[in-house]
């Protein structure tokens, strides 16, 4: 029975990864599931349950995390493990709601879409390997993540499983397995129709944009110290009259944010503006004086000031508007402030940039040319409710990504099965930019246009922003899920005490 986690956890991982084998996603928790109820129905004490499910979780929880994150391997093993031994602590404590076999067990559908909650919101798990995300890249089949969101092709995958777990231990079809298989042919059927009966938006040809794919290590002395220069060979690249793209942290050392108002570079894109008609949309490290330092700040004595570095994204033309990164990745970007943390951080091998970053406490208002806009900085845009909540009521949505701290292909093409994911559950454009990644340009359907590894330092990838767009219905229930399994779950819990307490009065009355 030990050897069904740990297929359950190597078929889930290579069908997450690998497109050909998705397939095995519809029954990759079988037999995880079957061993899981043995443990449940074992005339064990609550310890040796305990321990059985802890050994459940590492044969389930440590395949998925290293195959599907294999590329962690040449940045940081400490990193990795750290990862596994989080996922295997919190998906015990967990699943050991429902180790008593009076609860049923239709409560751990509830507690498997709850637990890809946790994994968006627990400082130390990644939501990389959700079940939702695994069709990325057949994006024919989830359009029906525009209602339901990547949550719901998550709780999808997690019923028909279960629906099938319980055909083969009921040994015949019954009402909820035929519901849940029904419910998913169905979904995948309308998703089909669907997708080749979708257009792409209609084009708003007074509103260009200019996606330029940058291969250069933003933190090379000479493009810190000749930002100007960077600049005009990227207007030469750009189209005129468009909002121009650039990669997360494009400009490595942008200034202050007190500066803002003599900050050279944006006075030199104001004055591009004029002559171009070209606004700019970049990512950029920015200081600011800090007065309650962090863990993240530096000290200037010189100034006897504290100061932090903040990774923002600057739409610079007519008026300048800041908004800064909120999600960072937990220490390589940032630093959790407590002594466990902290222990961790002197262990983990730093990737890119060695200054930790901080939130800033600037929120503007994206627009340009009448559109609304927001933007996702590299992380933020792999977290599916994040994304929902960046999208709602824009027109469009820009994803700032820097990938050239790890140039790893496997992550690159990770990256862009997220992003189409989402894109398809926002319902309105996207466009990546990227450095040695994938730039491109994501339609509403999940259907993109892309460039990648040209081997020059700019390549233009242009487009039109949509004339008219309008997000998706699931942007409106966004969570629906999680707070329904939820309300399920107290339901089977409390049910399933009562129905023990009610055994127990039963058997005394006998006595």
């Amino acid at each position: 029975m030990h050897l069904f986690p740990l297929i359950a956890g190597v078929s889930y991982a290579v069908s997450w990864h690998f497109d050909v084998l998705s397939f095995l996603q519809l029954v990759c928790l079988v037999p995880l599931f079957i061993a899981f109820e043995s443990i449940r129905n074992a005339p064990l004490n609550w310890k040796k349950k305990g321990l059985k499910l802890m050994l459940l979780a590492v044969l389930f929880r440590a395949p998925i995390v290293a195959i599907d994150l294999v590329w962690l391997f040449d940045i940081s093993m400490v990193a990795l493990l750290v990862l596994i031994f989080t996922e295997i602590v919190l998906f015990t404590a967990v699943f050991s709601l429902v180790l008593n076999k009076n609860i049923s067990n239709y409560a751990i559908i509830c507690l498997f879409i709850f637990y890809e909650l946790i994994m968006q919101n627990v400082t130390l798990l990644v939501p990389f390997y959700q079940m939702g995300y695994a069709w990325g890249n057949h994006i024919a089949f989830i359009q029906y993540y525009s209602f339901l969101g990547v949550e719901g092709g998550s709780a999808l995958l997690i019923l028909v499983n279960f629906a099938l777990f319980k055909w083969y231990t009921n040994k015949k079809l019954k009402v909820f397995s035929a519901v849940s298989i029904v419910l998913f042919l169905g979904l995948s059927l309308y998703s089909v129709i669907q997708f080749y009966q979708s257009k792409n938006p209609e084009p708003d040809k007074n509103a260009k944009i200019s996606i330029v794919h940058s291969q250069i290590e933003s933190k090379n002395e000479v493009y810190r110290d000749q930002p100007i220069a960077l600049i005009d060979s990227v207007a030469e690249v750009a189209a005129p009259n468009s909002l121009v793209l650039l990669p997360e942290v494009f400009f490595n050392a942008f200034g202050w944010v007190e500066g803002l108002n003599d900050n050279k570079i944006i006075q030199h894109i104001q004055e591009l503006n004029k002559s171009k008609e070209q606004s700019y949309l970049a990512g950029a490290y920015i200081f600011s004086v800090n007065k309650t330092p962090s863990v993240q700040s530096r000290f200037i004595e010189e100034y006897n000031i504290h100061y932090d570095n903040n990774n923002i994204s600057i739409l610079m033309g007519e008026r300048t508007k800041v908004k800064s990164k909120k999600r960072f990745i937990p220490f390589f970007e940032y630093i959790p402030d407590n002594a466990i943390a902290q222990w961790i951080n002197n262990h983990i091998t730093s990737i890119g940039d060695d200054r930790k970053v901080s939130v800033l406490n600037r929120e503007d208002q994206f627009v340009y040319r009448g559109k609304q806009l927001n933007t996702l900085l590299c992380y933020e845009s792999v977290f599916p409710m994040l994304v929902a909540a960046a999208a709602k009521d824009k027109d469009f949505l820009v994803i700032h990504t820097n990938e050239d701290w790890n140039k790893s292909q496997m992550l690159s093409d990770q990256y862009l099965k997220l992003n189409k994911a989402n894109a398809i559950q926002v319902g309105i454009p996207v466009y990546r930019v990227s450095n040695y990644g994938y730039s491109a340009i994501i339609n509403p359907n999940g259907s993109s246009k892309t460039v990648s590894n040209t081997g020059r330092s700019f390549t233009l990838l242009e487009g039109f922003l949509p004339l008219k767009s309008k997000t998706s219905f699931y942007s409106k229930i966004m969570g629906y899920s999680y707070w329904l399994s939820g309300l399920f779950f107290i339901y089977f819990m409390f049910s399933g005490l009562l129905l023990n307490k009610g055994k127990t009065a039963s058997q005394n009355n006998k006595k």
